[in-house]
Parts: structure tokens; sequence; C-alpha cells
């Protein structure tokens, strides 16, 4: 690609040695140089280079001495020479930002629009088409129109960035975006499948399609050539295969007498899988993996083994918040009013609200999940009014406040209970006064914290504080807000359990509380968790809270410790 420069404004303080009334000729000599030949002076510094990098610049200020004697184009010349040396010198300050090549830059784009700070980064204009989108179609768009290097800007984030912006991404966005990666390349090895499937990256999902652009993504870092279609389709292959053979779907096939080639091609076929993937693979890569996968196979007959039947899911916070709505009796009293399967669902639409906010689809939707729950049914939208019908918690304490909360037609008054913060009732507010002065219990205080002069308790004022600034507003209609307030309630109740964070954001409690992998093993007497460590693991550990039995509902215990 020919080098470019390109200058929006360039500023000349000139100090000359001339006769006063040569300074405005000389004045406009420089500027017409400067604006027709000093970018292509530059331009031309560039190309000598060999170098793919991208700098945009702030401000850089720098020296140049001219001869006025000299012809244009050298002038020019030592301009564009000085410019290319105070870029070398001074060029990693905060004023210039430099990357390596088009994948850099992009990738460090995609970190930015996750975090929400691309609109702040002017060197980031050329995307400005994609602000009105939402978060997930403005990543699938910029990564997938890119092709192959979106699939080299992935490569190049860090684990915890790539998390960052791959659970941004919808399950839909997520199939699209690995449509769009899939370019040609040869078919990688089983050793790098299993490498790439076994990354960290790879843990922190649980959905089909977000593990297989996790594992991409760690592919294109070892094996760039192979990150193509035939990579993905592999992937898939592997991952579907494993788990038949875990599940016990392809023991019959396995257990047969045959050449591992066609065992592995009927495998494949009972699975949905075509026979171009394992036909890449060597002899030697098919007797291993046939090996693999009646291990796996006979895992699921043998008692004797746990560990072959554990599975990993990278939402070790959910099941600590599933033990809390049991301990909270929450659990049992959605129970109480619902047939089984639908307080389970219920119980996961709240838990997976409580641990990834707005994009809870990526949890409510995960297998494993769903199979420890009962396959948790969504409950009817009537039937959930009832449920969720607050207060969800004993009004324990005298003191309550009151705050508005949501926007427009959704906009309702929120009744707070000051011994635990939590919201206490939801009222329209053309009644609300009348509401809630139904629902105070004989004796209470209703104060008015957003006054400063009502002397309102601290504890008081800060539980309104914090709704204030986590206001759940939601556009997807009431039910939702709602499920979000008691989604909430629970990360308050969870978070005044850990010393130091009864005040703390949901973003903090979810990234450093409530963010580990787990494996999981179930049967018909429960289910048996091992979690990973958090980064406030001490805490967890400290207070209790990753440790413990449980009881549900329907007679099952979660057993919950801490993996060694």
């Amino acid at each position: 690609m020919p080098a470019t420069c390109t200058i929006d404004r360039l500023h000349l303080s000139v100090v000359a040695t001339a006769a006063p009334d040569r300074a405005d000729a000389l004045l406009a000599r420089l500027r017409d140089v400067a604006g027709r030949r000093l970018a292509e002076a530059i331009a031309v510094g560039l190309e000598g280079a060999d170098d793919d990098s991208l700098v945009f610049i702030e401000r850089l200020s720098f020296d140049c001495a001219l001869n006025a004697a000299w012809d244009d184009d050298r002038m020019a010349h030592v301009f564009a020479r000085d410019f290319m040396r105070a870029l070398t010198v001074h060029g990693d300050g905060g004023s210039v930002h430099r990357f390596a090549d088009r994948a850099e830059f992009v990738a460090s784009f995609v970190i930015a629009l996750a975090d929400g700070e691309a609109d702040r980064r002017w060197w980031f204009d050329e995307f400005e088409g994609l602000r009105l989108l939402p978060l997930s179609s403005a990543l699938r768009t910029v990564l997938g129109d890119e092709g192959a290097t979106g699939r080299a800007a992935l490569a190049r984030l860090t684990d915890d960035a790539a998390r960052r912006v791959l659970q941004a991404l919808t399950p839909a966005d997520g199939q699209r975006l690995l449509s769009a990666l899939t370019g040609d390349g040869p078919a990688p090895s089983l050793a790098a499948l299993r490498e790439a499937l076994a990354s960290p990256l790879v843990e922190h999902f649980a959905g089909a399609r977000h593990r297989l652009l996790a594992a991409l993504t760690t592919l294109a870092r070892n094996v760039p050539e192979a990150a193509g279609g035939a990579a993905v389709n592999a992937l898939h292959a592997l991952e579907t295969l494993r788990a038949s053979a875990r599940a016990g779907a392809l023991a019959s096939i396995l257990a047969a007498a045959s050449s591992p080639r066609v065992a592995l091609l009927r495998c494949c076929a009972a699975v949905g899988i075509g026979p171009e993937t394992a036909a890449a693979w060597s002899d030697a890569e098919v007797d291993e993996l046939l090996d693999e996968l009646n291990k796996a196979r006979q895992g699921t007959v043998n008692a004797a083994a746990p560990d072959a039947v554990r599975e990993r899911s990278a939402w070790g916070g959910i099941w600590l918040l599933f033990a809390l709505l049991g301990r909270l009796g929450w659990w049992q009293r959605w129970h109480a009013l619902e047939p089984c399967g639908a307080a389970q669902g219920l119980v996961l639409a709240v838990a997976a609200r409580a641990l990834l906010g707005d994009a809870h689809a990526l949890i409510t939707e995960d297998p494993l999940l769903r199979r420890a729950l009962g396959h948790a049914p969504r409950p009817p939208t009537a039937s959930l009014r009832q449920v969720l019908a607050l207060p969800i918690v004993p009004l324990q304490s005298r003191t309550f406040a009151t705050t508005m909360l949501g926007a427009g037609r959704r906009r309702r008054v929120a009744l707070i209970e000051a011994d635990r913060g939590s919201v206490v009732g939801l009222y329209r507010p053309p009644r609300a006064a009348s509401a809630v002065a139904a629902a105070l219990p004989a004796g209470a205080v209703l104060v008015s914290a957003n006054v400063p002069s009502s002397g309102a308790p601290d504890d008081v004022a800060a539980a309104v504080a914090w709704w204030d600034a986590h206001d759940p507003v939601s556009a997807h209609g009431e039910l939702d807000n709602v499920l979000a307030v008691v989604a909430l309630n629970l990360l308050r109740e969870f978070a005044s359990r850990l010393p130091g964070c009864r005040e703390s954001s949901p973003a903090y409690l979810r990234s450093q509380c409530l963010s580990m992998s787990a494996s999981v093993a179930l049967d018909s007497a429960g289910i048996t968790v091992r979690l990973g460590r958090a980064p406030l693991d001490v805490l967890l550990t400290l207070v209790g809270v990753n440790r413990g039995t449980i009881v549900f509902p329907d007679g099952r215990a979660l057993r919950i410790e801490a993996e060694r």
C-alpha cells in the first residue's frame, strides 16, 4: 500500500533574517511549499521506511532551518526530513498515537468500542458511521468488514480484552462474524485445534458461537495461516464429537469393531458433520481422536471416574448467585407460587441479569445451566407478574425512602428499605403517594434522601444514590424492568456479605467477585461445582461465600467448593 500523509492543520512560526519588506513574501512562499509539497515529500520519505504503521498526531512541535535560496523541492525535502526526525524522537508521547499496522489499529478500536471510549478518540473518526449501531452490531460490522485484518485484530487482543469484546456480541452477531472471518486456509492439525479449545479464553464462554470465536482467536495467534473456514469447521466438529461422546450418543459406533477412519466417519455422520473435515486429518490424528472419544464415552458409564463427567462452565459466578437465592428464601418463595420448572426459569432469568446485565441472553440459553435447572422454561408473563410482586424481602427496617426510577411511561416511584438498601416496591407516579403509604409497616418513617436539609441517615442517602446511579432503565418493557430490579436487589444482598463492598457498583461486583470459571458435575442427587479464582477470591474465601451446600426446592443439593 503506498504511503500517505494527511495534514489537517499546520501552524508555521517564522523567524527570518531578511529585510522587513521581504517577510510577507517569504511567509507566503513557505505556506505554498507546506500546502503543495510537504505532504508529498513526507510520503516519499515514508516509502523507504518499509513500514505499515499508522501514526495520528495531535501536536508535534519542531524547529527547521531553511534557506530562502533553495528551490521549493529542497525546502520541502528538508522540512519533511526534520519532521520525520521529530516524529522519531518525540513520537512516543501522549500527543502521538502510533499503530504498527492496520490490524493493531482495528484491535485498538474494538477495545475502545467495547469499553465505551471510541467516541472520545478522534483518530477513530473513519469509523464514525458505526456510532448509531448497537454495540454488538458495530463490533460485528467492523471486524467482519475487515476480513483477514479483522481476524488478525482479534488475535492481537489480550485474553482480557478479547473476552470483553466477544462478550459484547449477541449469539446472532457472533454467528455472522464467524461467517465473515472464515477465509481460505489449510486445515489445522488436531494438536492445534485441541490447544485452541483448551485455552483459558475459551473457558470463559459457554455458548457454542462464542466458544468457536474464542478458539478461532487463539488459533489465529498460534497458527495464523490456518485460521480460516476449514479451521472453524474443524473446531466445530471436534467440539461436537467430544460433547456427543461424553453424552453417550456415540457409544454403539465406538464400541463396534471397525477401522478408526470408518468409525470416525460414522461418528461424524451421526452428529451431522460432513466427511470432508475428518478426511483432512492424518491416520495418526484419527487414531488419537478415536482414543480420546473412547475415553470420553467410557467416562459416561464409569461411576468411578467423577472427573470424566465434569463440564467446564464460563459462568462460575452464577452458582454463587443460585446459592444466595436459596439462602435468602427467594427460590423457595417462587417455588411455592409456581410449578417447579417455571420457578427455576425465573431463578435463571434473575441470576443471569445479576451476572451479565443486558447481556443476560448469553447465560439463559446456556445448555449446561438449563440442564442443571431442569431446562428452566420461561414462565408465562401473567404468572411472572404475580411471582415478582414486590416486596421480595421482609420489611425489617423502620426507615424508608423513595426515588424515581425509569424514564417516560416506565417511570416509577421506588420504595427503598434502609436496612438492606433494597427496592421493596415500584409504583406508578399518579397513585404513588397512596400506594407507598399503604405499603409501609406500622411505625415506619419515610424520609426524603434527595433533600439535603431533610437529615436523612447516611445509609438511606447512600442507598438512594446507588439506585439513582444504576437505574435499570430498559427498552424491553415493564416486565424486564422488574426483573432487572430484582437482579440488582440480589447483587446488593451479595455485596452486603462482602466487607467494604456494600455500595460497590454492579460492574465492579461482576468483574471482581463474580468473574470466574467453574467445573460442574451433574447427577441425580445434585450438583457439585468447583469454582475457579475470581480477582477478589481472597475476600470470597474470607467470608466463606465460595463454599457450602444448599438444597434446591426439588430436593437436590448444590455443593460449592473452591477448585484446587
